[in-house]
């Protein structure tokens, strides 16, 4: 089954997008929209999540210096490992 192209002036697009959460934004400009990784709205979305306070909670109970971890210097936005995927 193919799925139809989506466009960012779908009304559910547009809300995701408006998300306060960059997480939900990063993956619907990355899996919805198919963006590059290169795309400044990709590029910043990334940004933000590496910073967000929620993330860097979560990381820090896994990984309590998540920065200096050698999984968090990777920059491979395809990287199945989910907290790394992340990281800038």
């Amino acid at each position: 089954m193919e799925w139809p192209r989506l466009s960012r002036n779908d009304p559910t697009i547009e809300w995701l997008l408006e998300a306060a959460d960059p997480a939900v934004r990063h993956l619907a400009l990355t899996d919805l929209l198919d963006r590059p990784a290169g795309d400044p709205e990709v590029r910043k979305a990334r940004g933000e999540v590496a910073t967000d306070r929620r993330v860097m909670d979560l990381l820090g109970e896994e990984h309590p210096d998540a920065r200096a971890s050698p999984a968090a210097t990777r920059s491979s936005a395809a990287s199945t490992d989910g907290w790394c995927r992340w990281s800038s």
